[in-house]
Parts: C-alpha cells; sequence; structure tokens
C-alpha cells in the first residue's frame, strides 16, 4: 500500500483496524477519528491527507474532523497530548498514551 511507504510508523492504521466501531444509523460500522491540533500547525494537513488516503486505501468508511485546542479547558476535554494528537472512536492512536493525565498547551 503506497501510505504505508510514506509512513514513519504505520501504527496509525494499523490502529484503525484495532478500535473497535461506532455504528450508525444503518448499522454501518463507522470509524470517527479526531485530529487535535495546535492553530497553524505544519504537522496538521499532512497528516489529515495520510488519515484520509489510508482509510482509502483499506476501504475504511468514517469522518476525520479537525478540532483546534487553544486553550488548557480544551486540552483537558479532548485529553490533547501534543500537536497532531489523532483519535479514533475517542481513543489516542497510541495505546501508550491512553493512560497519560497530563494535558495542555504552551
Amino acid at each position: 500500500m503506497k501510505v504505508f511507504q510514506r509512513l514513519a510508523a504505520p501504527v496509525v492504521f494499523l490502529a484503525m483496524l484495532s478500535v473497535p466501531a461506532s455504528g450508525n444509523s444503518e448499522g454501518e460500522n463507522m470509524l470517527k477519528i479526531v485530529v487535535l491540533s495546535i492553530p497553524k500547525c505544519e504537522a496538521t494537513p499532512p497528516t489529515i491527507a495520510l488519515v484520509e488516503e489510508g482509510m482509502k486505501e483499506l476501504g475504511l468508511q468514517g469522518t476525520v474532523e479537525n478540532i483546534i485546542i487553544d486553550n488548557a479547558e480544551d486540552a483537558n476535554r479532548h485529553r490533547f497530548i501534543g500537536s497532531p494528537t489523532v483519535q479514533i472512536n475517542g481513543l489516542d492512536i497510541d495505546p501508550a498514551m491512553r493512560s497519560v493525565e497530563r494535558f495542555g498547551v504552551t
């Protein structure tokens, strides 16, 4: 797959396959992917593009939303670890980051 050749860590797409999908009103399994980022983060657009391309290549259905984090309250609410943070169905793509309890923006 083309996207795997360009990723330093294909864990993003393995995570997509390992996170339980949520059903929509038609009963289909859907991924809800959220990319959290600070304003003007240069890594965010390429991250979103890779996620979308990977979903297409893997034939996965879902949505990709970018949420801008610009204050401590939003960082805590969304469990923002760093820019960009990718979450699938509410879980960080890196299992080691799921237990982190310190969030914020600097």
